[in-house]
């Protein structure tokens, strides 16, 4: 509503700037957590090579700990790290520990120069 200096009282619909702005609001939301996602595999895969080449891999439970520690919400963190799982990373058991679990290593794809497929 609106009343101009020695004029009328006008309404104005605002509907449609909101419902714009809301949607603009949405999609660039969208845009960030996507680049989020992209960074935090790409920080995880970095991480997962530099720790084989080590000689110590990443355990699965410390890469999960890691994507959470890159913004990532847990149920996010264990979506992206099943779906990236078998192609920028795979899984694999480790012995036994002590107690239970069943830990597992988080190691890189082998490359095709590596015999890999």
């Amino acid at each position: 509503m609106r009343l101009p200096a020695g004029g009328f009282w006008s309404l104005h619909e605002v509907t449609a700037d909101l419902e714009a702005a809301g949607e603009e609001a949405r999609q660039a939301q969208e845009l960030a957590q996507t680049q989020r996602l992209k960074d935090a595999a790409k920080a995880l895969a970095k991480l997962v090579a530099t720790h084989e080449a080590d000689g110590h891999p990443v355990l699965k439970t410390d890469a999960e700990v890691f994507l959470c520690q890159q913004g990532l919400r847990r149920k996010d963190a264990r979506a992206l790290f099943a779906e990236k799982t078998g192609t920028l990373w795979r899984v694999e058991p480790l012995p036994g520990g002590k107690g239970k679990g069943k830990p597992a290593a988080v190691l890189p794809m082998p490359s095709s120069e590596d015999g890999g497929s």
